[in-house]
C-alpha cells in the first residue's frame, strides 16, 4: 500500500476515534464543532508524520492543550498523541516522544489536581493507563524502526555479497582473459612467423619448409585446445571460473625453444632463489613470454637475451633484443598485462625502446604474501 493512502487511512482512524470519544463523553452539554473540529486537525496531521514527525508531535500535543482550555469534552491524553509519539519513536526520536510524554502527563495531572479532581483516581488509575499507552505507542514505533533497519541492513548485506560475487566473477574472468591473451598471442606468433620461413623455404629446402609446417601445426593445436577450453569454461554462466595450473619458471626453456626454432640466437640466464613463491615465479613467466612474443611479432630481431636474478628483496627481469625497437605500443593489450600483473604484486614495469632494440625490465618483490607464506610455514 502507498505510504500516502496508509497515512490517510490512518489519520481518518484518528479522526473518527477522537470524535466519538469527545462525543460519549459530553455529560450534558450540548455538542460543540469545535471538539469535530480538533478531531480532523489530529487526523489530518498524519498526513505530514513522516516528513516532520517531531513538528507533528509538538503541534499535537499543543493542540491537546488547547482543546482542553475550551473545555470541550474530556478526550484523554493517549489516544489523540498515539499516532503522533509512534511516528517520531519510528524516526529515531525516542527522547523527544518520552520527553514530551512526560510533560504533557505532568502538566495534565497539575491541572486535574488544581481542578479539584479525586488524586486517588488520578495517580492511581489515570497516570497508569495514560502512561501504559503512550509507553506502548513508543515502544512500538521503536520496534518498527528496528525491524526496519534490521531488514534494510539484511539487504545491504546482500547487495555487497552478490557484488562482491559479481566482482569475483569478473576478476576471475580478467584473469582468464589474460592467461588466453598470452597464450594464443604467442602462439599465434610463433604460427605467423614458421608460416612465413615455410613460404619462403618451400622451393629451395623442402625440408626446412616441412619442419616449419610441422611446428605451424603443434602450434596451432595447442591454440585450438586453449580456446575451446576457456570458451567451455565461459559458457557456465553462474558459476565459479576454475584456475588453470600457472605455467612458471621451470618451463622457461620452452620460451628459450620456440625462440631458437624462430630463428634466433637466444641467452638465457636464470639466478632465482631455490623457494621462489609459485605466484611470483608464474608473474615471471608470463612476462617472459609476453616480452618475447612482442618480439617476434614486431622487432624483426636475431638475438634475445633472457635474464632473471635476484637482487635483494626483488627479482629482476629482463629481456633485450637487438631488433627494430617496435616492440609494440606502451597502451596495448600485452604491455597493460604485464604491467597489471606486476602491480598485482607490488611490482612494476619498464618498456624502454630504441633505434636498435628493445629492453623490457621488470621487478617483482620476492614475497609473494609474506602472511600467508607464515601460515604455510
Amino acid at each position: 500500500m502507498p505510504p500516502l493512502v496508509l497515512d490517510a487511512l490512518l489519520g481518518a482512524a484518528v479522526a473518527i476515534v477522537v470524535a466519538i470519544a469527545a462525543a460519549s463523553r459530553l455529560e450534558g452539554r450540548p455538542l460543540s464543532v469545535g471538539a469535530f473540529l480538533f478531531a480532523v486537525i489530529f487526523g489530518a496531521l498524519m498526513l505530514f508524520r513522516r516528513r516532520f514527525s517531531i513538528p507533528v508531535l509538538i503541534i499535537t500535543a499543543l493542540a491537546i492543550c488547547v482543546y482542553y482550555t475550551f473545555d470541550y469534552p474530556a478526550i484523554g491524553l493517549a489516544l489523540p498523541m498515539a499516532a503522533a509519539l509512534y511516528s517520531a519513536a519510528e524516526k529515531r526520536h525516542l527522547l523527544t516522544a518520552s520527553v514530551v510524554a512526560v510533560v504533557l502527563v505532568g502538566l495534565s495531572m497539575v491541572f486535574r489536581l488544581q481542578e479539584g479532581e479525586d488524586p486517588a483516581l488520578l495517580f492511581g488509575y489515570e497516570l497508569v493507563s495514560t502512561a501504559a499507552l503512550m509507553a506502548a505507542a513508543i515502544a512500538l514505533g521503536d520496534g518498527a524502526r528496528s525491524r526496519r533497519e534490521l531488514r534494510e541492513l539484511g539487504d545491504l548485506r546482500e547487495r555487497e555479497a552478490r557484488a562482491s560475487a559479481d566482482r569475483e566473477r569478473a576478476d576471475e574472468r580478467l584473469a582468464l582473459a589474460r592467461e588466453l591473451h598470452d597464450d594464443l598471442g604467442h602462439s599465434l606468433s610463433v604460427i605467423a612467423l614458421h608460416a612465413s620461413s615455410a613460404t619462403e623455404s618451400l622451393a629451395d629446402d623442402p625440408d626446412a619448409a616441412r619442419a616449419s609446417i610441422g611446428n605451424v601445426r603443434h602450434a596451432s593445436t595447442d591454440a585450438l585446445r586453449q580456446l575451446r577450453g576457456t570458451v567451455k569454461v565461459l559458457r557456465r554462466t553462474g558459476e565459479p571460473v576454475p584456475t588453470a595450473p600457472e605455467a612458471t619458471l621451470a618451463e622457461l626453456d620452452k620460451i628459450a625453444a620456440t625462440l631458437r626454432q624462430a630463428g634466433l640466437e637466444v641467452r638465457l640466464r636464470v639466478e632465482s632463489p631455490v623457494t621462489l613463491p609459485t605466484g611470483v615465479s608464474a608473474v615471471a613467466y608470463r612476462i617472459v613470454q609476453e616480452a618475447t612474443t612482442n618480439v617476434i611479432k614486431h622487432a624483426r630481431a636475431r638475438q634475445v637475451t633472457i635474464d632473471l636474478h635476484a637482487d635483494g628483496p626483488l627479482l629482476r627481469i629482463e629481456v633485450v633484443d637487438d631488433g627494430t625497437g617496435a616492440t609494440g605500443s606502451p597502451s596495448g593489450h600485452g604491455i597493460r598485462g604485464m604491467a597489471e600483473r606486476a602491480a598485482a604484486l607490488g611490482g612494476t614495469v619498464g618498456v624502454r625502446s630504441e633505434t636498435a632494440g628493445t629492453t623490457v625490465s621488470a621487478a617483482l618483490p620476492l614475497e609473494e604474501n609474506p602472511v600467508a607464506n607464515e601460515e604455510g610455514s
